[in-house]
């Protein structure tokens, strides 16, 4: 299964949408379901997602009433052979043991992050439209450049391989 991950898009009432909708299209094409984990910020933007496809997702800090009304705080997902938390903030440690979880999704950093600890592999796809960079890892970066980013997730069976995808503002389609 293929699983496109976005966070905190931040699209709010009367912004005109359609390109992010566009990108996130050409990344999310082939993609079984899409995991927003929070700050979506109005159901038009949500309802617009589920035409790219099945949309699941929770609320986040910035979530307007429509949203909040419509969706929970937290989610829990089986699929295949894994156990997925999606939280706005990241789960507890507490909260990821007592419902044995496998991978977390999580937002609100705007920081886009893949790390594994014992038995965990936590996921942060960053934002779309604000973006933050990460720290300065100075092996391989000469510069912080805040980039907005996705995190297509794919699993099969029991294996699970996450990537990191960025695209420009300004990028083209073709």
């Amino acid at each position: 299964m293929h699983i496109g991950i976005v966070s905190d898009t931040h699209v709010f009432m009367k912004t005109d949408f359609s390109g992010l909708i566009k990108r996130l299209r050409q990344h999310f094409g082939d993609v079984d379901l899409i995991i927003h984990a929070g700050d979506i910020c109005t159901l038009e933007f949500l309802e617009a997602l589920e035409k790219v496809a099945p949309v699941e997702a929770v609320c986040g800090n910035s979530d307007d009433s429509s949203i909040r009304d419509k969706l929970d705080f937290v989610k829990f997902l089986n699929i295949d052979k894994f156990r997925i938390g999606i939280c706005h903030n990241e789960l507890s440690p507490s909260i990821i043991k007592q419902e044995n979880i496998n991978i977390v999704i999580s937002g609100h950093t705007h920081i886009p992050e893949i790390r594994e600890e014992p038995g965990v592999l936590f996921l942060n796809p960053g934002s779309t439209t604000f973006p933050k960079s990460p720290p300065l890892n100075v092996k391989f970066q000469k510069r912080r450049v805040p980039l907005p980013t996705v995190i297509i997730l794919e699993l099969d069976g029991d294996i699970s391989s996450a990537f990191i995808y960025s695209f420009m503002v300004n990028e083209e389609s073709s």
